[in-house]
């Protein structure tokens, strides 16, 4: 006889989100080498889960400036956690060549992994629209090869060039391969996510678009 635990089916529910995300993470060539043992470090998932919980719980549903940094604080540290479990994880082969997992996988694992539970919360904001979703107003829109070229184009299309706020740099440099974008120096952000990061708040803010940065792959991607 099955067990309908409500934690049992919550867990479920988040196992198949996160193993969603972690496919997009490490597909075609975002990953080098034998990746299938990566579902097996369980230590991520459950940094990730800590992440997806507090937002979902609401720690940074506040617009101010102070709620931001700490969102922003907690998603590097949670990156930086997932990286550091998965590359020194005794899962990985050491018989085969296998890269290492980048800034670029952790964030698209993680903010994936949002997308998804953003996508599951739905039936809730029909419910309770403002409050929950506003649970979402600091989560950070997914970077991959589509959405890279959607937003600079975007960008190059929304603001001519005195208005920009900031230099994108070329196509070649702004759209070249997310999975093997490392951390910055002192280990922070990569200059090249902050700055996708930025443009796509600064479209919004210049088209008045009452959207948070999640919301906008859903709409671009």
């Amino acid at each position: 006889m099955y067990n309908y635990d409500r934690v049992i089916l919550d867990n479920r529910v988040f196992n198949f989100i996160y193993g969603c995300a972690l496919h997009d993470a490490v597909l075609q060539k975002a990953f080098k080498g034998e990746r299938t043992w990566i579902a097996d470090v369980t230590e991520a998932k459950e940094t990730v889960k800590k992440y997806i919980n507090s937002v979902v719980k609401g720690d940074f549903k506040n617009a101010d400036n102070e709620t931001k940094k700490k969102h922003e604080d907690f998603f590097l540290k949670t990156a930086k956690e997932v990286c550091n479990q998965i590359n020194n994880s005794n899962f990985k082969p050491t018989n085969v060549s296998v890269g290492n997992f980048t800034f670029g996988n952790a964030q698209k694992l993680i903010n994936m992994t949002v997308k998804h539970v953003y996508a599951h919360t739905y039936s809730i904001h029909l419910l309770d629209y403002a409050s929950i979703r506003n649970h979402f107003r600091h989560c950070h829109c997914p970077m991959d090869s589509i959405m890279l070229g959607k937003v600079w184009k975007e960008y190059k299309n929304v603001f001519n060039k005195n208005e920009r706020k900031n230099d994108l740099g070329d196509n070649e440099y702004f759209c070249q391969s997310w999975g093997n974008e490392d951390f910055g120096l002192n280990e922070e952000q990569p200059c090249r996510y902050k700055k996708f990061q930025e443009a796509i708040k600064n479209i919004i803010d210049e088209k008045q678009g009452n959207i948070f940065p999640i919301e906008y792959d859903y709409i671009f991607w």
